[in-house]
């Protein structure tokens, strides 16, 4: 079994890049989050209705889903359809140097992840990075892991916040 955590820093995670999911039975796609809090009860609703058991973590949040790893390009698909249906998978509107703040951030964070040993692949131009509005992210490329061992990668190799 996978354990895949959709974590919401602010109302979004930088480059999560996850998959599929429709509107559960009387939401609307207009209910927009308005915390952190109500994204990951908005979440959790959407892919409980595609099917999926998941549950928000009680110790900081986000959504927590187990299945088997031959689910895991189909919950992907899930997961990225209902954060586009609520509303966070689009970044807000960023300046160049904000991006290339961001960008520099999420460079240092994979040498670190490298030395920690994970196969990280090699980030995108910041050209890329800017033309696809900060989807990238070395902690998106990680291998499905336990939530300790994720919360260990993080403590080593800050994830920054862009909102």
């Amino acid at each position: 079994m996978l354990k895949h955590i959709y974590a919401l820093f602010g109302l979004l995670v930088i480059g999560l890049v996850i998959s599929a999911c429709s509107v559960p039975t009387g939401a609307s796609p207009q209910v927009r989050p308005t915390s952190g809090a109500h994204a990951d009860e908005l979440f959790l609703a959407c892919i409980e209705a595609e099917g999926w058991t998941a549950e928000i973590d009680p110790r900081d949040g986000g959504v927590i889903a187990e299945y088997p790893a031959a689910q895991n390009d189909k919950y992907l698909e899930d997961s990225e359809q209902c954060a586009r249906e609520i509303g966070t998978f689009d970044p807000p509107e960023l300046t160049r140097e904000q991006y290339g703040q961001i960008y520099g951030a999420l460079v240092e964070a994979s040498s670190c992840l490298t030395e920690l040993g994970y196969d990280v692949p090699s980030a995108p131009s910041l050209a890329v990075f800017i033309e696809t509005k900060a989807q990238w992210s070395p902690f998106a490329q990680l291998p499905q892991m336990g939530m300790d061992e994720f919360d260990e990668a993080v403590a080593q190799c800050p994830q920054p916040q862009i909102w």
